[in-house]
This record gives C-alpha cells, sequence and structure tokens, in this order.
C-alpha cells in the first residue's frame, strides 16, 4: 500500500510506504527514504509528520538520506492505516489555499494527467485545448510525462515539445478529429519527398528532442473522410480548387511534384517529427491513419518499438512506417497490417533530394511480421541515398511483394550495403524485385537502351539477401537494372522459392547465387538476360520440367556454374543463347548421366562453352 501525500515546494513528500519486512518509512521525491517523527530534519521546507512520532523508535536516527539506521516498530495494521490517513489529512489542511494552483504542476514522477487540464475524455467534446495546456506546462517545468487514462479523447493535432512522453494508457484512445479545419498549415515533406507547405500531421514534432509516444493504448487517425475525399480527387485532370488547396497551391509554387502533388490535397500523416533527435515510439496501437502512419524526416537516432499499425487493405496510402532522410533507427517487434508498403526507406525525390543530400543509414529492423501490399521497399524517393541497412527475422503474408528497391532514371542516388537475412514469405505474389522504372513516364522499351549517365541515373550497390523461405507465391521475382548502370555485387544465398513463375534478371552486373533452390510450375526457374559476372553455386530445382530448362541464359557474360545438383529431366539443365554470350564455365556439377547439361543456340559458338558438353 503506498497512498500518496500531496506535493509541496521543492521537497515534497511523495508516499507513504507500508514495506513488506514491516516498516514504515516516508519517501521523499528523489527517490531516498526518510524515517518519519520529530527527529526528521526540517529540510528545506519538507512539511513534518509529527503525529507519526508515535511509530517510530524512540531515538531513531539517519546515516544519510537514502538508508535507514534502525527499523520501524512492528505495529498492528490498523494503527498504521489510521496514522497514515491522519499525516495526509494534515498536510493536506496545512497547504494555503493560494497553492492550490500548484497542483497541476507536475508530480515527482514529472507526470500530468490530460484530464487534471480539463480534457473531458468523452469522444465527443474536442480535447484539444486541454492536451495542448497540459504539454506546455509539462514543457514549462522542463519536460516529463503527458499521461492519458482510460477514456476517448477527440483532438485536432497534437504539437510535441522538447522533453515530453505522451504515455497512453490501456483503454485510452487519441481520436483525431476529421475535420480538416482543425488542422493548419504546416511545413511536411510530403509523399512525392518534396519539402513543402501542407495539413499539420496529427501528432507533429519540429525541431524538438526527446520525445516518446509510448502506453498500450490506441491512436486512431479517423481516416475514412481524407480517404474519401481524395478518392473524388485523384483523377489526372483534377486541379486545387477548395480554400486551403488553393493555399497550399500558393505557398508550395515553384516545387515540383508528381501524382497526387498536382491536386495540393495534401493529407497529413499520422506521425511527423522533422529535424528531431531521440524519438521513442513503443507499445501503441495505430488506426486508420489519412496518409503514412510514422514519418521521420532529417532525424537522429529514433526507436519503434512494439508498435501495431492497422489499416483497411483498400485505405490509399496508409504506408506504416515511413524513414526519410534519416539516421539510426532502430525499428522493432512491430506488425504492420495497412493498405500501402508496410516498412519504406526514403531519401527524397529527384532534383530537390540531391540538393538537400541527406541519406538514410544505419538502419536496423528486427523481428517484425507485415502483411498485405508490400513488406520492405526501398525507394523510390531515394534521391539523397540509402546506405547501411540491416533487415532481419521478419514473417511477410499475404503482400503483393515481398522486398522491392524501387527507383527510376532521374532519381538519382545510391542504395548500397544493404542485409537482409531470415526472411519468412507466405502468399507473397512477388518474393523479390528491383524496379529501375518505377512509373517511368518513357516508353518500357527504352529500358534496353542505354542512356547516357548523368547525376539523375540511380546506383543499387553491395546488397545481400540470404535466408530467404518462400511459398505460395505466383513469381520468384524480377532484377531488372539500368543497361547503362546495371545493379552491381548482389548476392542471393539459402534461398527456398516455391512459385508459380521463376526469377527474371536483367542488366545486372556481379550477381551470385549460392545454394538458392527455385521450383516454379511455368517456364524456367532463373532466366537471365544481359548480365555480366554471374556465378550459379549450388543451384537447384526440386521438380525440373520436360519442357523447359532449369536455367535459361541469353547474352551472358562471364558466368561460373558450379556444385550443382539437378534433378532427373528430359529437358537440359541449362540453355544458352544470345550473340553476345561469351565466357561461360562449368565445373563440378552433379547432373544425371540421362540429362544433358547444357543446349545452345546456333549464334553461341562452341567455344564460349568451357567444362560442359553441348549439342
Amino acid at each position: 500500500m503506498s497512498p500518496s501525500c500531496r506535493s509541496w515546494r521543492g521537497w515534497p513528500l511523495r508516499a507513504i510506504d507500508w514495506n513488506v519486512d514491516s516498516t514504515l518509512a516516508c519517501q521523499l521525491e528523489d527517490g531516498s527514504f526518510w524515517p518519519g517523527g520529530s527527529d526528521c530534519p526540517d529540510y528545506d521546507g519538507v512539511f513534518m509528520i509529527s503525529n507519526l512520532a508515535e511509530l517510530t523508535t524512540t531515538g531513531a536516527t539517519r546515516k544519510d538520506k537514502n538508508m535507514l539506521e534502525r527499523p520501524w516498530t512492528h505495529l498492528p495494521v490498523r494503527t498504521i492505516l489510521a496514522s497514515i490517513v491522519a499525516a495526509c489529512s494534515a498536510i493536506s489542511a496545512a497547504i494555503p489555499a493560494s497553492a492550490e494552483s500548484e497542483s497541476r504542476l507536475p508530480s515527482p514522477h514529472g507526470l500530468l494527467n490530460v484530464k487534471d487540464y480539463g480534457a473531458a475524455a468523452d469522444g465527443k467534446t474536442k480535447d484539444t485545448e486541454a492536451i495542448g495546456k497540459a504539454i506546455h506546462a509539462c514543457a514549462e517545468a522542463g519536460g516529463g510525462t503527458v499521461y492519458f487514462p482510460a477514456g476517448t479523447y477527440l483532438t485536432g493535432p497534437i504539437r510535441l515539445q522538447s522533453n515530453i512522453t505522451l504515455h497512453i494508457a490501456p483503454g485510452a484512445t487519441l481520436l483525431f478529429s476529421d475535420d480538416f479545419d482543425d488542422y493548419p498549415t504546416e511545413i511536411v515533406r510530403w509523399g512525392s519527398g518534396v519539402l513543402c507547405h501542407g495539413y499539420s500531421p496529427l501528432i507533429y514534432g519540429y525541431r524538438v528532442n526527446n520525445v516518446a509516444i509510448v502506453g498500450r493504448g490506441t491512436i486512431n487517425g479517423q481516416g475514412g473522410k481524407w480517404w474519401k475525399a481524395f478518392a473524388a480527387k485523384r483523377h489526372k485532370d483534377y486541379q486545387p480548387t477548395t480554400k486551403r488547396e488553393k493555399e497550399f497551391a500558393a505557398l508550395n509554387k515553384g516545387l515540383q511534384g508528381s501524382g497526387q502533388w498536382l491536386t495540393q490535397f495534401l493529407r497529413p500523416t499520422l506521425m511527423e517529427f522533422i529535424e528531431c533527435e531521440n524519438i521513442l515510439i513503443e507499445g501503441v496501437t495505430l488506426r486508420n491513419s489519412p496518409l503514412w502512419n510514422i514519418h521521420p524526416v532529417f532525424c537522429k537516432t529514433v526507436t519503434i518499438h512494439n508498435v501495431t499499425i492497422l489499416a483497411p487493405h483498400d485505405s490509399p496510402n496508409t504506408d506504416g512506417i515511413d524513414i526519410d532522410s534519416s539516421r539510426d533507427v532502430h525499428v522493432s517487434n512491430c506488425h504492420i497490417d495497412c493498405g500501402d508498403d508496410c516498412i519504406v526507406l526514403k531519401s527524397g525525390e529527384d532534383e530537390d533530394g540531391r540538393r538537400v543530400g541527406i541519406p538514410t543509414e544505419t538502419v536496423a529492423i528486427t523481428n517484425c511480421t507485415m502483411n498485405r501490399t508490400t513488406g520492405l521497399v526501398f525507394g523510390s524517393e531515394m534521391s539523397g541515398g540509402i546506405r547501411n541497412v540491416t533487415v532481419a527475422n521478419c514473417a511477410f503474408q499475404n503482400s503483393v511483394r515481398g522486398i522491392e528497391f524501387r527507383t527510376r532514371r532521374g532519381r538519382g542516388g545510391v542504395v548500397e550495403n544493404i542485409a537482409i537475412n531470415n526472411i519468412a514469405m507466405e502468399n507473397v505474389k512477388s518474393v523479390m524485385k528491383i524496379n529501375v522504372s518505377y512509373r517511368a513516364i518513357w516508353d518500357k522499351k527504352d529500358d534496353a537502351i542505354a542512356y547516357p549517365v548523368t547525376e539523375g541515373t540511380p546506383r543499387i550497390r553491395n546488397v545481400i539477401i540470404d535466408n530467404i523461405i518462400a511459398s505460395g507465391s505466383e513469381s520468384a521475382g524480377t532484377l531488372f537494372g539500368l543497361p547503362e548502370m546495371p545493379p552491381k555485387g548482389i548476392t542471393l544465398s539459402n534461398i527456398r522459392i516455391s512459385a508459380i513463375k521463376g526469377l527474371r534478371c536483367a542488366h545486372m552486373d556481379d550477381i551470385e547465387f549460392h545454394n538458392v533452390r527455385i521450383t516454379s510450375e511455368i517456364g524456367s526457374s532463373l532466366f537471365c538476360e544481359n548480365v555480366s559476372n554471374l556465378e550459379l553455386d549450388g543451384f537447384k530445382t526440386v521438380t525440373p520440367q520436360r519442357e523447359h530448362p532449369d536455367i535459361k541464359l541469353m547474352d551472358v557474360r562471364g558466368v561460373y556454374v558450379h556444385d550443382c545438383s539437378p534433378g532427373p529431366a528430359a529437358s537440359p539443365f541449362v540453355e544458352i543463347g544470345g550473340g553476345s554470350t561469351e565466357g561461360v564455365v562449368f565445373m563440378s556439377n552433379n547432373v544425371p548421366s540421362a540429362r544433358e547439361v547444357v543446349s545452345r543456340s546456333e549464334e553461341v559458338s562452341e567455344g564460349v562453352l568451357q567444362g560442359a558438353t553441348a549439342r
């Protein structure tokens, strides 16, 4: 039992504790313990509890304020309870009326209850002002915790200040207003990767440090009205028409964007932090964001742990976590089931992103479960660069794509030093993808044409994908690079994929397969075209097809096939074609004697092949 006494001045009594060893102690604000009674020194305005003197052992002293020299006399519980009640009553009566306003100062723990500032928590009354007052009072006191007990808090946007924690208790819901006019104009980095003016995020931190959003409560963005309005505006001929859209268009004049940007209906994110440091988001459940859910921009030291993010599968652009030009980011033990990409790494778009030039780097993502749309995405806004990222021990289910690198000509930037391992996928349509023509404005036929290399040419290099298992997929994936700048240094190892279609690679350089098993129902399990420096080590298909080779190579250069053990089949193990194919070496493969190792087209000369018997 720990009844609380009212705080007073600098060193109030915090609690009177009945300890497990049947001793009684008064705990001060700093956590130390003092014996009650007449021998307690009158220290810095501490209220004396003289009527507790009878509970102390005569002559009780203290060695220092962190320990008691002697135990309390063992007394009947009823006597102790009566004395505690009397002591608290005496303290309450001693506080002058003029000090009543001090009761709303932070508690000794630095905790403020929003209900003490007028929050109704009834789901009908807007508590925006009360929440703002509590945050301001907490900041004025030097920081602390703004506490939301159980209840439903209807509110407009919440603007954070430094050294503030929002603690949302179990049973508490922050229910954000769906009245667009409740959200003032703020500086945001909107979805197209442009720093601009738009609707205030629902929870917004701008140049603040040491902020946290924790607890087991819920944050509900009430995105339905925003989604419906967007659906009515998304056609290509829509122009800004409302007062706010025209305001944004004027403020954002001269900025370039694409897609939804043209409407200037710039929906808010659920949480956005710009130029912040030391951010913690832990334990909360996020629902129905108008746009993205968690969006750190230009931030350092961000931790997102044990967060659940939910939205209907048809809700537009409700990404889970978008890490944008930020560093030292840790994402762990999260569950994400939303209407768009689950976890995305970004760093700005095109010329503006390159001008700002702040990469996303040193990111660790682990132990997350992700459902629907795409599990893990790099880009497409990657113009500032993405580097030094690890992803491990995650599970994807019922998704459109598992792992995807998105970019296109004009983006620029470098994605490098990426390690992805221990990933399990089930019913993911496409397991992995490198997409260099994401929402391209050029003819798809141009993908095979080498353009001049410029600062707008994107680069992908040094990527390791290891220990992947996937079942129930439509496609093992597509790894397509640009002919003028092929992705380089890609390693796939210890992979098991069961899919309708195999893996296709094109315009790649220095790509390795180690202990990869892909079993497809239609076509070859692996098809590589215009690939250089390809190593196939221990590649295998469990059920080879009668009409298709396990591996099909077209216009490849510098290929090393070794230590493969294909099963028996009527089709050849490898089929090679293309007039520019050269330098293909076979070594130490265990091919059944009844199966042909290599089939080559007429345009491939016999001297191109080494170590294999060609037809």
